[in-house]
């Protein structure tokens, strides 16, 4: 797992297609924007195991799942891993 730190307004690109910004930052409540192709099918993780428990679900290769906390935007610095 990539654990990346961004501030309100700071973004994260994915495969060159899919933005990801960080709209707002509240006590417990992360707001992100995401910009990504009508091909692509974008659902919350409650939604998408709704979806998959009711047979309904997009193939794995077209979903995208974003999970974030506001400890993982303010606790984990942007590090780079060693290369092997």
């Amino acid at each position: 797992m990539l654990v990346l730190s961004r501030k309100e307004q700071e973004e994260i690109v994915i495969d060159t297609n899919v933005v990801i910004r960080v709209l707002e930052v509240r006590k417990d409540r992360v707001r992100l924007g995401i910009t990504a192709p009508k091909e692509i099918s974008v659902h919350r993780r409650e939604i998408y195991d709704r979806l998959a428990l009711q047979n309904l679900t997009v193939p794995v290769e077209h979903e995208v799942t974003v999970s974030l906390s506001p400890e993982t935007l303010t606790s984990h610095s942007d590090q780079e891993s060693p290369s092997a």
